[in-house]
């Protein structure tokens, strides 16, 4: 809890905004701190690679990969640190881990030495936030495995992408005849009306468009010591909406999950393969990355989860197909 209490102390931020000179919520410094304790602790050098010398050894060692992008090159391929095979990393473990956690916003890219000339990495999460892909195709590239089972935790099923919000539907147009009609009918007296090119007509213009405008326009509060931002334009408020719904999309992982499952259940009996997925259907959602604080809360979400009696028999035969993986490896 101590730990968690320092790496997520809010650095700069005003009104939710990251302000300070790494334009993000936190500072890396105290999280490369608790990273280089924990590697120190368990393995004895704080710098000690990702590459494992005994990969070859399976009595000793368990091969590990973590998912990063090319922060200045996020198009391409995911990047895997790896801890095993011919192309293994030998970049320090911390950086490893802080290039797969530098979430944008919340921690600053990480600059990875190895291999020269280095590069500038951030979070794993925009591109495979469900690597679950990634690991069936790893596990079969690094055993020459037919068959493997795949074993996939959740953080949390996240409410649904909505760019649009809810409008309302358009209203059905009247046919050219009924449209005159009406028109003749509902036709105004313009008599005691200012003419179009009198002062009076545009006066009253202005004012509607003015009113709208204020409206659009308002969104940040006023605080003191901070930037007013009282009259932001309405287009600004809009692409903030889509940046909020595009990282709901860039995150999204039960789009793989529903490939993943279909792949396990395929139609070819050779290609099916054991495949579990545990996620917790609701409530997750509402906690934020850096909410260390609500741990209590998502440990009951998770405990409720468990004891739901689909889950517990799911749980039962994942628990099985891990101590007998003959069972599947040998069909």
């Amino acid at each position: 809890m101590e730990l968690s209490k320092a790496v997520f102390r809010l650095d700069n931020v005003k009104m939710g905004v990251p302000v300070g000179a790494n334009r993000c919520r936190f500072d890396e410094k105290p999280l490369e701190k608790a990273l280089k304790d924990v590697i120190r602790e368990i393995i004895g050098d704080e710098n000690a690679p990702m590459a494992d010398p005994y990969d070859q050894n399976p009595e000793v060692s368990c091969p590990v990969f973590v998912v990063a992008t090319e922060g200045q090159d996020a198009s391409s391929r995911e990047k895997l640190f790896r801890s095993y095979g011919f192309d293994k990393d030998r970049c320090p473990i911390w950086q490893a881990a802080r290039a797969t956690s530098a979430a944008p916003s919340y921690f600053p890219p990480t600059w990875v030495e190895v291999p020269a000339p280095g590069g500038w990495y951030i979070d794993g999460g925009l591109k495979r936030n469900n690597p679950s892909e990634v690991a069936l195709l790893e596990a079969k590239r690094y055993w020459k495995a037919k068959r493997v089972m795949i074993v996939s935790i959740g953080t949390g099923v996240q409410k649904t992408a909505d760019f649009i919000g809810n409008p309302k539907p358009p209203k059905k147009r009247k046919s050219s005849d009924e449209q005159t009609d009406t028109e003749t009918e509902s036709q105004p007296d313009n008599s005691m009306q200012p003419k179009k090119g009198s002062f009076g007509g545009v006066k009253q213009r202005f004012k509607r468009a003015a009113s709208k405008a204020n409206a659009a326009t308002s969104y940040f509060p006023s605080t003191s010591g901070v930037a007013q931002y009282s009259r932001i334009p309405g287009g600004l408020v809009t692409l903030k909406r889509f940046a909020a719904e595009l990282v709901k999309l860039s995150t999204e992982s039960e789009d793989t999950h529903r490939n993943m499952w279909e792949r396990a259940h395929s139609h070819d009996e050779s290609q099916q393969f054991p495949y579990y997925r545990f996620n917790v259907p609701a409530g997750m959602d509402e906690i934020g990355l850096e909410e260390w604080k609500d741990m209590i809360k998502m440990a009951a979400l998770t405990r409720g989860y468990l004891r739901t009696p689909l889950v517990e028999k799911e749980m039962e035969r994942c628990a099985e197909s891990v101590a007998n993986p003959w069972s599947f490896e040998s069909t």
